[in-house]
This record gives C-alpha cells, sequence and structure tokens, in this order.
C-alpha cells in the first residue's frame, strides 16, 4: 500500500468527504484527489494538522509502520479528538424537557476536538440521518453533531424532538416572532410556528457540523 492508498483509506475512516477533508487544510476537491492518486504527496503542514488535530501515526502514513493512529485510536483528550456519543433517532416523549434521558447506540463517532471548541463536551451528541427529508444538505447515513441546549436564536439546522422521534430540520426566524420549520427536500412542506405556540416545539439543540457519508 502507497501513501496514496493510506492517505484515502485514512480520509474514509475519519468519515469525509474529499471537499470536507480539504477544508481542513484549505485545499480544494482536485488537491485532496491528487494526493489519493498519487499525483502529488500531502505537505509539511498538511502533515502537521493530520498530528496535531487527528492523532494520525505519521509514520504510518509515509511508510505504513505501525497503526493509523499514534495511539491506537483516537486520543481521549483535548490534545487530537473527541469521541462523541452517537444517539439513537427514538427517544422518550420527555427528551430535552424534564429529563434528558437519551438512548445512545453504544457506538461513538470520533471528530476533531477543534470542531466542538467553546462547548462542554457533555452537551455534544451527534446523530446519523436516516430519511430524505434534509437532501441535499444531508443525505441517509450522513451524521450531524449538535449541542444540546444551545439556542443562539439564528437560523440554522437544528434537532428536534417531536412524539419521540429525534428529526432534524431547518429553522428559520421571523421579526414576528414566528418561526419556520422547513425541510431542503421539496417533498416536504414547510410549516410556520406562531410566537405563542413554539414553547409546545421541543427544539434540542443546534447542529454545529456535519460528516457526510464517502
Amino acid at each position: 500500500m502507497q501513501i496514496a492508498e493510506r492517505f484515502r483509506k485514512l480520509r474514509k475512516t475519519l468519515g469525509y468527504k474529499q471537499t470536507d477533508f480539504g477544508k481542513f487544510f484549505s485545499l480544494s476537491q482536485d488537491s485532496i484527489s491528487a494526493i489519493e492518486t498519487g499525483r502529488n504527496k500531502p505537505t509539511i503542514k498538511v502533515l502537521q494538522k493530520l498530528r496535531e488535530d487527528f492523532d494520525v501515526n505519521i509514520e504510518w502514513l509515509i511508510l505504513g509502520n505501525g497503526s493509523m493512529f499514534s495511539k491506537d485510536g483516537f486520543a481521549l483528550n483535548n490534545e487530537a479528538a473527541s469521541y462523541i456519543p452517537i444517539l439513537d433517532n427514538k427517544s422518550n416523549a420527555e427528551y430535552g424537557k424534564e429529563h434528558f434521558d437519551s438512548p445512545k447506540t453504544g457506538i461513538h463517532l470520533p471528530i476533531s476536538y477543534r470542531l466542538i471548541d467553546g462547548f462542554a463536551k457533555e452537551f455534544v451528541k451527534a446523530l446519523e440521518i436516516i430519511d430524505d427529508s434534509m437532501q441535499t444538505y444531508l443525505n441517509a447515513g450522513d451524521f450531524i453533531v449538535f449541542v444540546e441546549n444551545y439556542f443562539p436564536g439564528t437560523d440554522g439546522v437544528y434537532v428536534i424532538n417531536r412524539g419521540g422521534n429525534l428529526i432534524v430540520k431547518r429553522i428559520a426566524y421571523k421579526t414576528s416572532g414566528n418561526i419556520i420549520i422547513s425541510s431542503d427536500n421539496p417533498n416536504y412542506p414547510p410549516e410556520e410556528i406562531t410566537s405563542d405556540k413554539i414553547d409546545n416545539i421541543c427544539i434540542i439543540g443546534k447542529t454545529v457540523w456535519k460528516l457526510q457519508r464517502t
């Protein structure tokens, strides 16, 4: 296995598409593709960020020696990456209100700690997308990372509990105090919630990152 193949294997293990992976290094998709096809080699800057942000074993990447990550997996501290619990898409009816009894899949999503820097780690959760309501922004198999109880009052993608199910929707705030809950897929009509009924909508928190399937 050559550097190009190991680089591609690393990206897929981390769960990124070429475009999103390139953003970490301020590189285009074509530049990432060039590394993965062997036309270019990763620069020193790329190698440094891989080591610092993802705890990648650079000796493995260059020579194939040892394991992919320098500590046999992601570091469980702020030196490299964090494990984020993946929640089940179904929850109890009081999720996010009186109790935070969040069913978990038992699986954790490894992400760079820099993506959640500034948020209390115990409130950061991940959710797998299982339907097409947010296509093309999100597709089945993608993951979103959100922060529980993070309600900045700004437009964006939020996690909502509806009837005991966790759903991901786009929320827009209007000057009237109303909110618009919508899907990116035009097959799902938007819904306007008046200001006097917003408390009936159980918004869990706002999405801060997405990980697209490869």
